[in-house]
């Protein structure tokens, strides 16, 4: 059995450019980039194929009288790194060292004895190596590698000393990589989606059973959309907590712009999406809008009413009513009422939840099967006829899955109502079992172009 690749950190304070570094190993644009001190938060792991490792994009380490979310952030950069196999400590070759470089060293040193250290002079543009390293040589680490992630100087060197070290690593722990199994594994793909403060890295932590995410009552503390990697009964899974999304008319700042769209790319590469609502609010706007784009997604969702220990009996019958009123795109999902910041609380029941609605995405059925709940849909209630007209609809068979998809022939179908459509959508979904994410539904006329829909 394989083990995973050798995880290598890259440490350093803020602004120094280690996201910038990170991606130019990754040769990708997996971490936001940005010129405010602090962006990176959590850590943040992406397997570097072509390198045989994992990347660590941790958060910058500042002094230890921060505010709550930094010394977080310091504390999930520091733990990051003793994990690690290896550390890279970036510095910034334009500012020089600087006291802070140095009581980075001393913790790299004594969190990581015996990993591999490098020191990573960046923003070199302009200066010669031997004189932009000159005053880092202070700092005791072996080897120093000067480069400008932004005008590219130097990442060739960087990116062999990384798959050297990889390799050491794997020789010294006898590790046997399969590059391929390590970017493109099959494991579950589940997104966690929600407002700002709705409690998704809280329920993450519970879900991963440790403390991988940073809590803070400070809304939009998660900027990066992170992995977490964790297994459930006897399946592998990666859960990915994003960004609080906001409406785009609130959305001002550069990096909440950036934010939004990486939980917007989180939906559309999940298997599925577990819409996080703050119980204690109801249905907002926006919540309707991330429903709509799940269901637009066609993948299979979960909503999550979180806080719920702040309502008594009544209110949350009451929130389970107008949840199923106000999110109509998510009518066939599973709803649960959660209260994942309490001590008793654990995850297990929110991914088995998961696992059930991708079950029921991806359900296979007859031809016969389906003709025969088309056939009962229509006993029910006929199509309405548009002047002398009555659509006539013959057959039906399974189209596709996750998102299930259902094709239907017959005579006339393109004088369907929309109306008939969703009864006919709800009643298929219905009789099919099919729920938790939307059912396409496809008119195959004969006598019309071919028209779809997705209800």
């Amino acid at each position: 059995m394989n083990k995973l690749p050798p995880r290598i950190a890259i440490c350093g304070r803020p602004n120094v450019g280690k996201s910038s570094l990170f991606n130019c190993l990754l040769r990708s644009g997996r971490a936001i980039v940005h010129n405010r001190p602090g962006v990176t938060r959590d850590p943040l792991e992406q397997p570097a194929a072509d390198l045989d490792c994992i990347l660590i994009d941790t958060a910058g380490v500042e002094d230890e009288d921060e505010s709550q979310v930094k010394s977080a952030a310091r504390r999930q950069a520091l733990r990051s790194a003793a994990a690690a196999d290896a550390i890279l400590l970036v510095v910034d070759g334009r500012s020089g060292l600087v006291p802070a470089d140095s009581e980075m060293a001393r913790s790299l040193r004594k969190i990581a004895a015996g990993s591999p250290l490098a020191l990573v002079v960046n923003k070199c543009e302009g200066k010669s190596a031997a004189a932009a390293a000159a005053e880092f040589f202070a700092l005791g680490i072996e080897p120093v590698i000067t480069v400008s992630a932004t005008h590219g100087i130097g990442i060739g060197n960087l990116r062999e000393h990384v798959a050297a070290t990889a390799a050491q690593l794997r020789t010294k722990h006898k590790i046997e990589i399969d590059s391929k199994q390590a970017v493109d594994d099959g494991k579950v793909r589940i997104s966690l989606l929600g407002r700002p403060n709705a409690g998704k890295s809280t329920l993450a932590n519970k879900i991963a059973r440790a403390e991988r995410m940073i809590v803070s009552q400070q809304p939009g503390t998660t900027i990066d959309a992170v992995d977490i990697e964790f297994s459930h009964r006897g399946r592998n899974a990666v859960l990915v907590d994003t960004a609080g999304v906001r409406r785009k008319s609130l959305i001002t700042d550069s990096i909440e712009q950036i934010s939004s769209r990486t939980a917007r790319d989180a939906i559309a590469s999940a298997n599925v999406v577990l819409l996080v609502l703050d119980a204690s609010e109801g249905v907002s706007h926006q919540d309707q809008r991330l429903a709509r784009l799940i269901a637009e997604s066609g993948r299979a969702a979960v909503v999550i009413l979180n806080k719920s220990d702040l309502l008594d009996a009544a209110q949350k019958r009451s929130i389970r009513r107008n949840v199923v009123r106000d999110l109509p795109h998510l009518s066939r999902a599973t709803f649960m009422l959660v209260a994942a910041s309490q001590p008793r609380f654990s995850g297990k029941r929110v991914i088995d939840a998961a696992f059930a609605a991708l079950r029921r995405a991806r359900v296979r059925f007859s031809a016969a099967a389906a003709t025969k709940a088309l056939k009962e849909a229509v006993a029910r209630s006929s199509p309405p006829r548009r002047g002398n007209t009555r659509p006539k609809l013959t057959y039906a068979h399974q189209a596709g899955s996750e998102p299930p998809a259902i094709a239907v022939h017959g005579r006339n179908l393109h004088l369907l109502s929309q109306s008939y459509q969703r009864y006919l959508t709800s009643q298929l979904a219905s009789s099919l079992g099919i729920g938790a994410a939307p059912l396409v539904l496809k008119l195959v006329d004969g006598e019309s172009a071919p028209a779809g829909r997705s209800a």
